[in-house]
């Protein structure tokens, strides 16, 4: 089986440093661009998907359905696939956040106040693969967030969580092939240097 990870556009909160978690979200005139290049290049690039697995958050739905759209693809989407939940962090702008009570302990089980660590995302990373469904499909789209996505590589890959987290999901799609008992057999960044960057 065959995912091909993309991360949202970009949205008018994050060009205004808004900490958005488990927020809505509203995709900006340049996320909406980025979209419609991403799933172009899909298609030039001969990549067959079948499907589209979607956060069910609005900035991932509005990014699903460009995509979708375009490679006249449906849609399926989970709660699974959500960004971090940010807890009290949620709305705030970076200097509003207070961030020497979040930077306690190892990176992996931060959280915020009334949100999740990277733990408990890798978990629902675990569960998702789980779901029946994914196995009817050789090639699947995921339209997720950062933290899922890197989580999701960091379980399937055996990758440090820290080292997951670097991975830039903006301007570029990473694709990965899991085996049936959900390990990768191969993982590669294709950078899409058309998109504009945020």
């Amino acid at each position: 089986m065959k995912l091909i990870l993309i991360r949202h556009g970009e949205t008018e909160e994050s060009k205004n440093g808004i900490l958005l978690g488990q927020l809505p979200g509203t995709l900006s005139r340049n996320g909406k661009r980025e979209m419609a290049t991403v799933a172009k290049q899909i298609r030039e690039m001969n990549q067959n998907p079948e499907i589209i697995f979607s956060s069910d958050l609005r900035r991932t739905k509005d990014s699903a359905k460009i995509i979708a759209r375009i490679l006249k693809l449906k849609i399926r989407y989970s709660k699974l696939l959500r960004e971090r939940k940010g807890g009290e962090a949620e709305g705030k702008r970076e200097n509003e956040i207070n961030w020497k009570q979040y930077e306690n302990g190892p990176r992996i089980r931060r959280k915020h106040a009334g949100g999740e660590s990277f733990s408990e995302v890798k978990r629902r990373a675990k569960e998702f693969l789980c779901i029946p469904d994914l196995k009817e499909h050789k090639t699947i789209i995921l339209v997720s967030h950062h933290a899922f996505l890197a989580m999701l590589i960091s379980y399937t890959k055996k990758m440090g969580a820290e080292k997951a987290l670097k991975i830039k999901f903006s301007n570029s799609m990473v694709v990965l092939n899991i085996s049936k008992e959900n390990r990768v057999g191969h993982t590669h960044s294709i950078k899409s240097p058309a998109i504009a960057r945020s």
